[in-house]
């Protein structure tokens, strides 16, 4: 089951109840995995962080076009597009 969500600092108090609700959907639907997929400095890796412990995933390469951009301030959360 891959999720994506995004989080504010408003909903950390009900994080593990959100994960709860979210690993009983995923029982009834039969899967025994739940997938989230985020950058170190995001928000929500410290809140996955209370109730799992992370993995290294893929790596993320990028091209720098402009210098006036401060690439360590990009933050990466799993995205999926289908073009048909």
């Amino acid at each position: 089951m891959n999720i994506a969500l995004t989080f504010d600092d408003g909903y950390q108090n009900n994080f593990k109840n959100a994960i709860g609700q979210l690993k009983k959907i995923a029982f009834l639907l039969g899967s025994s995995k739940i997938l989230f997929q985020v950058s170190t400095n995001a928000k929500m890796y410290g809140f996955l962080q209370e109730v799992a412990s992370p993995k290294e995933s893929w790596l993320i390469g990028y091209l720098p076009f402009e210098d006036s951009i401060d690439l360590n301030e990009l933050e990466f959360t799993y995205a999926d597009l289908d073009i048909f």
